[in-house]
C-alpha cells in the first residue's frame, strides 16, 4: 500500500485481517516520507484498530541518524494520543531535516518520552540526554533535560549543559503563546 498527499508519502507491506469490527495487521515494512525525511521501520509493526482506536504494540521507526520506539493508541474520532516511546541515538539536525550548516539545532538524543491528550496539544512528559548539543552556535558535550508540557505551560525541571570542565543548570517554568502542533509546523518549516 502506497498513499502520497502533498510532501507525505506512506508505504506498509505486510498482512492485514479484518476480524468483525476489528482489524489487525503485523506489518513487515512500514515507511513515512516527508519531504526529504525518512523514517522505516525497523522489524516488524504490529497495530490494531477497533472502532476508531489504533492501539500500536510495536512500532520502530529508523533513521539515518538512530530510531523512534512507540507503543500506546491513537482514538480517530476524538484525535487523541496515549503514547509512549524512546529516541535512541537520533541525530537532531539530521532527524528533523535541518542542514549541518546552519547548526541551529543539534546533537545526539537519548530518551524517554509520554505523549496523553488532544493531537493538536497533547501532554507531555520527557527525559532525554544530548551528546554534543548544538544551540545556534552554543556548542557543548552533554544536555541532560526533564521537561513537562501541559496545555499554556511548558516546566523544566531539569536543564543541565556541561561544556568542557563548566555547566549550566536551569529550571522553571514558560507559557508558551503557541499549541505544540504550531511550534513543531513552525520548526520544521524554519519560521
Amino acid at each position: 500500500y502506497r498513499e502520497t498527499l502533498g510532501d507525505t508519502t506512506l508505504t506498509i507491506a505486510g498482512e492485514i485481517r479484518f476480524l468483525d469490527r476489528k482489524t489487525s495487521a503485523v506489518l513487515d515494512s512500514a515507511a513515512i516520507q516527508i519531504g526529504s525525511l525518512r523514517w522505516r521501520s525497523v522489524g516488524a509493526v504490529e497495530a490494531e484498530l477497533e472502532g476508531d482506536r489504533l492501539t500500536v504494540s510495536r512500532l520502530t521507526l529508523g533513521m539515518d541518524s538512530g530510531r523512534v520506539e512507540l507503543v500506546g493508541n491513537l482514538r480517530l474520532k476524538e484525535n487523541r494520543v496515549d503514547a509512549r516511546g524512546a529516541l535512541r541515538g537520533v541525530d537532531l539536525a539530521r532527524g528533523m531535516g535541518i542542514a549541518e550548516s546552519a547548526a541551529t539545532l543539534g546533537g545526539v538524543a537519548d530518551g524517554e518520552f509520554i505523549v496523553v491528550g488532544p493531537l493538536e496539544d497533547p501532554e507531555i512528559q520527557a527525559e532525554l540526554g544530548v551528546l554534543h548539543p548544538r544551540i545556534q552556535g552554543f556548542k557543548g558535550d552533554t544536555l541532560a533535560l526533564g521537561l513537562q508540557y501541559m496545555p499554556g505551560l511548558l516546566s523544566i525541571e531539569t536543564a543541565r549543559w556541561a561544556a568542557g570542565g563548566g555547566s549550566i543548570s536551569l529550571s522553571g517554568s514558560a507559557r508558551p503563546h503557541l499549541t505544540l502542533q504550531d511550534w513543531i509546523r513552525a520548526l520544521t518549516l524554519k519560521e
